[in-house]
Formats: structure tokens, sequence, C-alpha cells
């Protein structure tokens, strides 16, 4: 079996000689940062369904502030969109956190015992996490989570102008319900059984912890990410360096059987590179993201 590095087009017959060994290092390589890529995507999909509840409230508290004669039926469809946007954030945390296992593993098992020990810490550390799991949970297997919604009318400023905020809220009644509640959970929620709490506040705060696990694992594959990005660059180079006119579209580490045939093609650059390399960069200001808030006057 021969392996070359060479373009996937039509009118480029050159061809750069590989050995087996580097041939394996550059398929390890492009896999390993597909997985990484895979592990980002579900960090943004987390994100932009978070975004989509954020821009909910504000469009609803917006039109409210505009239009008069709401009725309850208005309200009724917001406490359902409020519902279907949360449940696709909760779905979307659960797709994170497993897919630290199921696209990490390059790490090593011992890495990847500090990944998920440091996300085990999250839940312990914070009410916030603790409560929004619960919410999962009762989301999947009993009903709604997100039982009260309010209209908040406020003037500032010295009656100067009016904020207008659409809350909602996780009642004690919907919490206590689940079965199997563990103690943690009903030490976490003394003191406001009768009551509720705003469900936001403590959605962003487990964003924000959720971004924490994120940054954590970022750091444990930093090194080995840049080693196979490296390792897929020299191989580019390589054949660069000989054929600088070729440019290096379709280029590739590719099987050889027989002379004119290529079979299991390994591209060296591909446009999700690009994409996994943007949300990497775009997803790095997570400190203090329960404390950020939108405004506008």
């Amino acid at each position: 079996m021969r392996y070359v590095i060479k373009r996937l087009v039509l009118g480029s017959p050159h061809e750069v000689e590989l050995r087996v060994e580097e041939y394996d290092r550059i398929k390890e390589a492009r896999e390993t940062l597909t997985a990484i890529g895979m592990f980002e995507d579900a960090f943004l999909l987390l994100m932009e369904n978070h975004i989509e509840i954020e821009k909910y409230l504000f469009e609803y508290a917006l039109t409210s502030l505009t239009y008069a004669n709401f009725d309850s039926i208005d309200f009724g469809m917001a406490r359902i969109k409020i519902n279907q946007k949360l449940n696709a954030i909760l779905a979307a945390a659960k797709y994170f956190n497993d897919s630290i296992k199921q696209h990490l593993e390059f790490v090593g098992e011992s890495t990847l015992s500090e990944i998920t020990n440091f996300r085990s810490q999250q839940y312990d550390s914070s009410k916030a996490y603790r409560l929004m799991e619960l919410l999962k949970n009762l989301s999947q297997h009993q009903e709604m989570p997100i039982e009260a919604i309010s209209l908040d009318n406020s003037w500032e400023d010295n009656w100067s102008r009016m904020r207008v905020t659409l809350i909602p809220f996780v009642t004690s009644r919907t919490v206590l319900k689940s079965n199997n509640l563990k103690q943690v959970i009903r030490e976490d929620l003394s003191g406001w059984e009768k009551g509720k709490i705003e469900l936001m506040p403590r959605l962003r705060a487990y964003i924000e912890r959720i971004g924490k696990i994120h940054e954590f694992s970022q750091g444990k594959f930093f090194e080995i990410q840049q080693s196979c990005e490296r390792e897929l660059d020299a191989a580019g180079a390589r054949y660069i360096s000989l054929y600088p006119a070729e440019g290096s579209l379709g280029l590739v580490a590719v099987e050889s059987p027989s002379e004119y045939v290529y079979e299991n093609p390994i591209y060296i650059r591909i446009p999700n590179d690009e994409h996994r390399e943007r949300v990497q960069s775009r997803t790095r200001t997570m400190h203090r993201f329960s404390d950020r808030y939108v405004g506008w006057r």
C-alpha cells in the first residue's frame, strides 16, 4: 500500500510519498480535530439556545411596552414559549455534558476523569446548577418547569422612565413534586417552599458553570490540539514547498493501492477548521456571565 499527499482536483498529477506512520499521524490529527470541533459545536448549540430565550423575553417586553390590550391568551402562549426554549437549553446542556465522554476520549482516561470530576464539582458547589439539572429531569419525565410568569412595570430614575420586564418563575409546587428529590435539593429549596424563584438569574449562573467546564476542558486538550494543527500544517507545507504553484485546495493524505487509485482521503485543511477556530475565540468570555444584563435607553 502506498500513501501520498496530493490534491484531489482535476489536472493535478503531483504526489508526495508518505511513510505509513506519517499517514497514521495525519489521520489521528484530523480525527482529533474533528472530535474537538464536535465538542465546541455542542457548547455553541447551548449558547445559541440561551440567546433565543433571552431574545424572546426582550421582544415580549418590548411588544408589551409598545402595544396595549395583551390578554390571557398572549400570557399563556408566552409561558408555553418560555418552556419550549428552556427545554431546548436543558437538552443542549445534556448534549454538551454527554459530548465530554463521547468526543474527548483522545485526552486519555486520567485527564477525562479530571474533566468529569470538575463537572461534578460544579454541581456540588452551585445551587443554580442543581436547580437546573432538576428542571431538566422534571421536563423530561413530569411536566413543564415554568408554571408562572410576571410582566413587571417599574418606574426608574425618579419616575423619568419605565422599565418593562417579563419574568419567568419556577414555583415550589412544581419542584417539590419531583420524584426522588435529593436531600441536597430539599435543603436548597428550604425558605421558599411556598413561594417562587426567578428563572433567569439561576439559568445564567447555570450557563456560567457550564462555561467553566468548557474552559477547563479546553485547557486539558489545548496542547493536543496545537500538536494536531502542527501535524496537518507540516503536511500541507511539505507539499506546497515542492509544488508552490499548486496551492492547497483539495489537499489530502490518501491511500493509493494502485496507480491512479486513491482511497480514504484525509483532508489537510477543511472549512470546519476555521469554524472551530471562530467558535473557540467567541466562547471565551464566560467570566461573571450571570452578572451581565442587556438594557436599552
